[in-house]
Parts: C-alpha cells; sequence; structure tokens
C-alpha cells in the first residue's frame, strides 16, 4: 500500500483546533488551567498576601492542637508530676517555658469553653487568668501536705476544687490529642461545659484561702526580720563588715523584706520601718572599756549567733 500525503485539508485542520489534533503535555494543561483561574478570579490582592504570610509566620503554630502539644509534650501531666518531688515540682512550674505554653493553652480552651457553652451561670472572663495561680492546682492537688499546714473548711474546699479542674483540663487536652481532627465542639459535653465553671470556682476558693494564709504569712516574716535584726545587732563591735556571718544576716533580711513587699505590699513594709526604727536605724554601739577577747570564746558566741537565726527556728 502506498502512503497518502496529507491534504491541505487536514494540515489546515490541525493549524486551527492544534488541542484535538495534536497530544497536549501536562505541564501545558496546568499552565492552561492556571490562567484560566487567574482570568476568571484575577490576582491575588496584596492583602490576601498579607493575611497568608502572617498565618505561615505566626498563627500556623496556634493551633488548638500546636497548644495542647506544647503542654503534654513538656511534662505538664499529673502523672509526671507526682513522680517528682515537691520542690523539683515546685522548680518545673516556675520556669518560663512551662508558663508561657500553660498560659496560651488555657486561655485558648477557657474562650473556647465560653463560646460554646456561655459562661454556664459564672461571670464570663473580663480579665486574664494569672497562670501561676492555675498552676498552683497542681501543687494543692497533687501534695497537699506540702501546701496546708492544717486542714480546715477552706483548705478541704479548695483542696475538691482543685482536683476536680485539674481533671477536666488534663481529659481535655487528652481527648483532643487523641485525635489529630478533634475540634474542641466534638469533645464530651461534660468536659467543655464544665471547665469554665471549675475554674471559676477555683479562683474564688483560692482567694478565699488566701487572704488568711497571708496575713499568717506576713506575721511569720515580721516575726523572723525582728528575730535577724536583733542578731545583727548582737554581733560584737569589732565584727568585721564584710564577714560570713553579717553577709548571710544581711541577705537574709533583704530577702525576707522583698517577699513581705510581694505578699503583703510596701504599705506593710512601710508600716513595719516606721513600728521599729531603732532596728532599721540602730544607735552606735559604746566602745568597748577594755580589749575584748577575740578567742575560742569570741568564735563560739558569734557561731551561737549563727545557730539562732535559721529559716527554721525563725519561721
Amino acid at each position: 500500500k502506498t502512503a497518502h500525503p496529507k491534504s491541505n485539508t487536514n494540515k489546515e485542520m490541525d493549524s486551527i483546533t492544534p488541542s484535538f489534533g495534536k497530544r497536549v503535555k501536562r505541564s501545558e494543561c496546568i499552565d492552561s488551567c492556571a490562567a484560566s483561574k487567574r482570568q476568571r478570579f484575577g490576582p491575588p490582592s496584596s492583602a490576601a498576601r498579607v493575611l497568608q504570610r502572617f498565618w505561615r509566620v505566626h498563627c500556623s503554630s496556634r493551633t488548638i492542637q500546636a497548644l495542647v502539644n506544647g503542654v503534654l509534650d513538656q511534662g505538664l501531666t499529673s502523672a509526671q508530676a507526682e513522680r517528682m518531688s515537691f520542690e523539683q515540682l515546685v522548680v518545673f512550674l516556675r520556669e518560663k517555658p512551662t508558663i508561657t505554653n500553660c498560659k496560651a493553652c488555657l486561655e485558648r480552651i477557657q474562650r473556647l469553653s465560653v463560646l460554646l457553652h456561655g459562661p454556664e451561670g459564672q461571670a464570663p472572663p473580663n480579665e486574664t487568668v494569672n497562670v501561676r495561680v492555675f498552676l498552683a492546682v497542681y501543687m494543692i492537688a497533687l501534695r497537699p501536705s506540702h501546701v496546708f499546714e492544717s486542714m480546715g473548711p477552706l483548705e478541704r474546699d479548695l483542696l475538691h476544687s482543685a482536683a476536680r479542674l485539674l481533671d477536666l483540663f488534663e481529659n481535655t487536652l487528652l481527648g483532643i490529642r487523641s485525635d489529630r481532627r478533634c475540634v474542641f465542639r466534638t469533645l464530651p459535653a461534660d468536659l467543655t461545659r464544665g471547665l469554665h465553671p471549675a475554674l471559676c470556682d477555683y479562683l474564688r476558693r483560692f482567694k478565699a484561702w488566701k487572704v488568711p494564709d497571708e496575713a499568717k504569712l506576713t506575721s511569720r516574716i515580721q516575726h523572723a526580720l525582728l528575730a535577724l535584726h536583733h542578731a545583727t545587732h548582737q554581733l560584737p563591735s569589732d565584727e568585721p563588715d564584710d564577714s560570713r556571718l553579717r553577709v548571710e544576716l544581711r541577705t537574709q533580711v533583704a530577702r525576707l523584706r522583698d517577699k513581705l513587699r510581694q505578699i503583703a505590699g510596701p504599705t506593710a513594709l512601710a508600716r513595719f520601718d516606721a513600728e521599729h526604727p531603732d532596728l532599721i536605724n540602730p544607735a552606735p554601739a559604746p566602745a568597748p572599756s577594755a580589749a575584748p577577747n577575740v578567742g575560742a570564746a569570741g568564735a563560739g558566741r558569734a557561731g551561737a549567733v549563727g545557730e539562732r537565726v535559721s529559716n527554721e527556728q525563725l519561721a
């Protein structure tokens, strides 16, 4: 058989409708679709590009899943806290990453709870919750004997409220983490509905317990400051100003004064100074009539003063 050359009619059809007469590459098809979309919707505006860039940089890591994973991956769970000593737990709860991660997660969950169910008879959150007060839940619920000296009505109410809040908070976090596609509204309603009322109840009971506890602690700090000042004035007149004992006493006084300012406020510290001016600005000690014996007796006396002002005895 002899091959017949293409007719002029077929050549004209190929030039007019190449997509039907020729095989089109995949990349050409994609480019054609993209061009069609650009013609239909127009190029993305500068505002849209700014919003997209802001989301990628600042918001993609602020999703509820990311916030929950940040808290749990750091080890802020009751199981992990129970394996720590009380001193280790206090240090862990004061670390900056612990405070930062918990603050972001708590604020998001509380806001979602109120948006989903309303305030549930509680006042809506008008101010940010003090995350340090919330983190005290772990110490109160898991180490009550280290937090409370005695178990009165205020302590019992606070302990029960802290245990309930901790249970709701942890179950909410674990529920969100269990499913990557989980959203807050798909969690059990008894968890999401009870979270905000439980938080408000805990904060109210914590404040009720804190007031008398602060008064008791303020009295103890003032008593310790008096003992430290008296111990300082009992030191020998020839005691060097840079001796280890004088430096230790000054350090303890400064630490307790700062603690009194934090707990009771600057007014209480100023009132304490006004009530004891002789301790703050003592009169100069009289010169000794004879040269003192700074031998073993003097060293023993200084050691006795050092023993009397230990923190445990002052408290």
